[in-house]
């Protein structure tokens, strides 16, 4: 179909930087997203953190665009490493709320409620963080 009404308008590809809530990010620091319309693709990577011992919420922060408002919210995929799962947690993914431009990182928690990962569950800073997500905009 060739009509007006379906042509692409909207595409970007850019880079982004994440940025830490608490601490900040050492070693290779990047990300880079793809945006079609209100979607958008993004990846990053985080290789160290400086903060391993706050019991504060760990939060990858600077997203290219806040995601949807209203009730949207998004799951994306993470690998990271030294981090310290306790019995009832079997690894972790990614969180973003409607509205915002942050990233919390969460446990998969086994018969429990959600568990939000800290800095001070990592036992190493060279996290290795590796995170990969699509949300929508606005």
């Amino acid at each position: 179909d060739t009509a007006a009404a379906n042509a692409l308008d909207d595409y970007e590809e850019g880079t982004w930087t994440p940025t830490a809530a608490v601490g900040s990010y050492t070693g290779t620091v990047n990300g880079t997203y793809t945006k079609v319309g209100r979607a958008v693709h993004l990846q990053c990577d985080i290789q160290g953190v400086t903060d391993t011992t706050s019991a504060i919420d760990f939060y990858v922060s600077g997203l290219p665009f806040a995601s949807k408002s209203g009730s949207a919210q998004y799951i994306g995929s993470l690998m990271t490493r030294y981090v310290n799962t306790a019995g009832t947690e079997a690894g972790c993914v990614t969180y973003l709320a409607a509205g915002q431009s942050f990233i919390r990182l969460y446990f998969l928690a086994v018969g429990a409620t959600y568990v939000k990962v800290q800095h001070a569950d990592y036992v190493s800073s060279a996290v290795g963080i590796r995170i990969g997500m699509t949300y929508f905009t606005d």
